[in-house]
Order: structure tokens, then sequence, then C-alpha cells
């Protein structure tokens, strides 16, 4: 067989892989993240409106792509498997794009790796799609009609947009790589015509912001889009110098969840010395950049890792095409056998994970604590009626889809509630709605507490706790409505 034809055969099989490694995890528990999106997207699809009725602290496109996917597939677990998927293979195609057939091999090896979470349609996975496409467009350097310029800088426009609405932080790489561009433009372009692409660029993402801020203060949600996408997440985030502090030290500048890619940072070395200086220029400006988007939001939490998978599938992509060239290998099965080994390695450390189901993945990262979350919620399902829901008084929104139940409140987070600059407003709405409505059944994370937030007092005032001698519900606490039917069949069960 030809390269041509391995290379693309290996096209061709990569994305089965992705596909059918994804079917291990395919019954994994929503956690806090996918939860939550799934639980608005099923809200938004029903009719209410973002943010305004069901609230979270992320940009507009991760929830529009949630609901696009339940509208295709339902909300069961189909709708993560199939944006999982599809994510992961837009992104192989791009880094392929930007670094060969071994770029998207070693992209295939590290975009699963469970303890980041890279098997969940996370916002790190969207906007490692469009990284990796824009960065194949920004190698693009030997243009020479100004037309094809000027389309190329749109595409990047849109995909930088794009990456943004699903989570601010995205602008840093591109913004790292576009002043990389503009210090050392392209030998085929000139400073200036590097600073009108990156014109068109910049018009394109203040663009596509101005819209979205337009069209909620159009539907009457101004000031609290506002809030949401500019205020909140500041408060969210901290200090950012203490941030950027923060991530210069050991743990943080290269965690441990980040040790099984050492084999492809070891050939991305390779690749960036063996590239020419403009391409070592643009990925070590998507390095830095990287560096700094998964330190702005503060906490360093696991799932910010996967932003380094498409540089450094990029760099071992390079790395592995260097090899090849090296004049004291002289042979290209050899070259081929060290690359083949270090994408093994990277993919070695994963491949327990593959003997669980589904429910086990999760239990192995997230611990009993979880399991037993899950379960309790399976049991306030099985006590309540087809018309009946729940309240969480916790952070546990994946409870809502768990359950196949609407959330009564716009509060889908008690830490949305207590603390930050959204408290007081979610607060007061939530507490509206469950006055009008109040549910059978309260689900609190332990006692109902702080018991001087208005929100825990309501709870108290108006509900009974549920005797649990044998802690079945730990870690939850279930509160019933006081004099309400539930506790109406209750009791009678108990009679009985």
């Amino acid at each position: 067989m030809t390269w041509s034809r391995q290379r693309t055969f290996a096209l061709m099989l990569l994305p089965v892989a992705i596909g059918a490694a994804r079917l291990r995890s395919y019954h994994e528990p929503l956690e806090w993240d996918t939860g939550t999106y799934t639980a608005i997207a099923r809200q938004m699809l029903d009719g209410k409106r973002l943010y305004q009725d069901a609230w979270d602290i992320k940009p507009p496109a991760i929830f529009v792509t949630y609901a696009a996917a339940q509208a295709l597939v339902g909300d069961g677990p189909a709708h993560v498997y199939l944006l999982s998927v599809i994510a992961a293979v837009v992104t192989m195609i791009g880094v392929y794009r930007a670094s060969g057939v071994w770029g998207a091999v070693f992209w295939a090896a590290m975009c699963l790796e469970p303890r980041t979470d890279a098997n969940l349609p996370n916002t790190e996975v969207f906007i490692n799609a469009a990284t990796s496409w824009t960065f194949a467009l920004w190698l693009c350097d030997n243009d020479k009609l100004s037309r094809s310029r000027r389309m190329r800088s749109i595409l990047i426009g849109l995909l930088i947009a794009l990456a943004t609405l699903y989570k601010h932080v995205a602008i840093v790489p591109a913004a790292s790589v576009a002043i990389a561009e503009i210090l050392w433009p392209p030998i085929a372009s000139s400073r200036k015509s590097v600073l009108k692409g990156i014109a068109i660029i910049a018009t394109i993402v203040i663009a596509a912001w101005t819209l979205v801020f337009a069209y909620f203060a159009l539907t009457g949600r101004g000031w609290l889009i506002w809030q949401t996408l500019v205020v909140a997440p500041r408060a969210y985030s901290g200090g950012i110098a203490a941030n950027l502090a923060a991530s210069l030290a050991a743990s943080n500048a290269f965690p441990r969840l980040l040790y099984f890619t050492i084999p492809a940072i070891a050939l991305a070395i390779i690749g960036v010395w063996g590239t020419s200086p403009r391409r070592r220029r643009l990925l070590i400006a998507l390095a830095i950049g990287t560096q700094v988007a998964v330190a702005l939001p503060g906490g360093f939490a696991n799932h910010y890792c996967q932003l380094w998978f498409v540089p450094l599938a990029i760099g071992a992509g390079w790395g592995a095409g260097a090899l090849a060239k090296i004049e004291s290998i002289r042979r290209r099965w050899l070259a081929v056998a060290v690359s083949s080994l270090a994408a093994i390695a990277v993919l070695f450390p994963q491949l327990s994970w593959y003997a669980l189901d589904g429910p086990n993945w999760a239990w192995r990262k997230r611990g009993a604590m979880f399991q037993w979350a899950n379960e309790a919620v399976v049991d306030a399902d099985h006590l309540l009626r087809p018309d009946e829901t729940f309240f969480t008084w916790s952070d546990e929104a994946w409870a809502y889809p768990l359950a196949h139940r609407s959330p009564p409140a716009t509060m889908l987070w008690k830490a949305h509630a207590t603390a930050g600059p959204m408290a007081g407003w979610l607060t007061q709405k939530s507490l509206a709605e469950l006055e009008a409505r109040a549910p059978e059944l309260v689900l609190s994370w332990g006692d109902a507490a702080p018991i001087d937030h208005p929100i825990a007092r309501w709870i108290l005032d108006r509900y009974d706790r549920l005797p649990d001698p044998k802690r079945r519900h730990f870690p939850f606490v279930f509160y019933v409505l006081r004099g309400g039917a539930l506790q109406g069949r209750l009791s009678s069960a108990s009679l009985d």
C-alpha cells in the first residue's frame, strides 16, 4: 500500500475509532456542566427564554448547540454522544489540515482522555474545533490573490467569533497568534496586508458580539445579557493577575492530568525545531495563548486542560513528519515505528477505562458521592407522578434531565443564588416562581442552608424533612411539601 493510500485509510479509520471509543461511555451520567446545558436546552425547546427563564453564566452558543442536538435526537444520551463525536471529528480534520495525518492520529489518541472529561461535549471541545481550523487557516501564507486573503480572514473571523460565543477565553489563543503574525509577517505578505486581515477578523468578532447583545436587548433582556456575559464572569474568575500568577505554579503549568501527553510533547519539540521559523512562531504563540486561556477563568478545572490537546497534536504531527526527514533515520519504517510508539504511549494510560461501562466511568472519575447523588435523584423521580417535579437546592442541575423533569425555577445552581452579582436577581425571581407553583419535593445538598437565605427559609417554612434513617438519599436531604399530594401519598403508604 502506498503512503498516499495509507494516509487515506487512516483518515477514514480515525473517525470510526473516535465514534467507537465514545460508545464505551455512552451511558455515562450527566455531570454539572453537561447537565446544565441539557436542562437549559430542553427549556429553550419548550419555549422558555435563555437567561430569563433558565440561567447560567456561559455565553449562548453552548445552549443553542445542545438545543439543536436535542431537536434531532432527543435529550437522552444520544445528544451528548452525537455532539462529542462531531466536535472530535471536526477538530481532527482541522488538526490534519494543520499538521498532516500524524497530527490527526495524536488528536485521536488524546481526545477521549477521561479524567479531563474529553469524552463529554463541554465548551472546550467546540473551542478546540474552531481553534484547529483557525490555526490551519493561519498557516496558509502563500495566497497570492487579495481576494483569497480576504476570504481566509473572513473564515478566521467567523471561527473565532463562534469560539468566543462558547467561552470568552477562546479569544486569547487567537489574539496571541494574531500578534505573532503582526510582529513577524509571512514572507508572501506585508505587515500592512496582515493588519488589514486582522482588522477584518476583529470586525467580524465585534459584529458577532454586537448582534448577540442587540438580539437580547430587543427581546427585553439587555440588562440581563450584560450582567451575564460581562459582570458575572468578572466576579466568577476573580483577579486576572492572580490567576496568571497561579498558572505559573508547577501543578498548574503542567498538571498531572497532562503527564500522559509527554510522548506528544517530545515529538512536538522535534516538530517545532524542524519546521519553518514562521510555523514555529505561530505554534509557540498558540501555546502561550492556550496557557493564558486555561488560567483566566481561575480554578484550573480538569476540563480546561483539553485546550492543550490541539497545539500538542499539531506539534506532534510536525514532529512525526520531521523524524521522517532526519538523514540518520534512513528508513521510513523506523520513523513510523517511533511515531507509532509515541501515539500508543499517549493512549496506553487510558486503556483501563475501556473495561468500564458508562456509569462506572462516571463513578471512577467523580467518586462514590456522585454515584449516591445519582441514586438519590432516581429515588426522587420514583416518588413523583409524571406531572409533578422537584426543586434542587444544590449545584446539581443534572438532576433535572436525569429525572426528565423541568426545573420549577430560573435558578439551577445554588451557588449562583448565594454569591455573585446575579444572586439577588436569581433569588427573587426563583422565589416568585416557587411561590406560584410549589414543587412537591425539594432536594437539598445536606440540610437546607444557609438558614438566613430567603430560599432556604422558604423551604423550611413550607416543607417537612422526609425521614431517612438509613441515609438512603445521602448526600441529599428530601423535603416534602407540607399538605401536598406527595405527603398525602406517603402518609397513606405508611398507614398501609
